[in-house]
């Protein structure tokens, strides 16, 4: 499927005001199933500096800096991508489907990096939690099925 997206963010101010520094990650990404083509980031009243960046994460950052006074603010940013289906989850795992709880010590290093902030340490909000539990019920320890369950949930409620 071939996608355009627009974003625009406006903000009108009483009388004129200051910017102070902006941090944007409006980019897509171009991974896996979604291809980025183009993108495009135009600014009233355009930045004196930008800073393109790259988050840890994978994530573009664009870090904008501002002189001067204005009573009104216009981000645009328009992508232009190319998405197809991605696979069944079940297809790209290996020939058995990981059980629950899965040991955090088997996770490759890439995904323990990105999972890190979400692992239990006992200060999540305890309805997600109660969500999380209400979900394994029925799974049998199944993994996509615990997912599926979850997402059932999550859209239910």
């Amino acid at each position: 499927m071939h996608v355009k997206i627009s974003h625009r963010f406006v903000y009108s101010y009483s009388k004129p005001v200051q910017l102070g520094p902006h941090r944007l990650c409006l980019m897509p990404r171009s991974i896996g199933f979604q291809k980025l083509i183009q993108h495009k980031i135009s600014f009233n009243p355009e930045p004196c500096h930008k800073f393109e960046l790259l988050a840890a994460g994978g994530d573009q950052i664009l870090r904008a800096r501002f002189v001067g006074s204005t009573d009104r603010f216009e981000i645009i940013s328009e992508a232009e991508l190319i998405t197809s289906p991605p696979p069944l989850l079940s297809l790209c795992l290996d020939e058995q489907e990981p059980r629950l709880p899965y040991p955090i010590g088997r996770l490759n290093a890439d995904l323990l990096s990105n999972l890190q902030g979400w692992l239990p340490n006992g200060q999540h909000d305890p309805a997600a939690v109660a969500l999380a539990q209400e979900a394994i019920i029925g799974s049998n320890q199944h993994c996509l099925t615990f997912l599926q369950q979850l997402l059932e949930m999550i859209q239910e409620r």
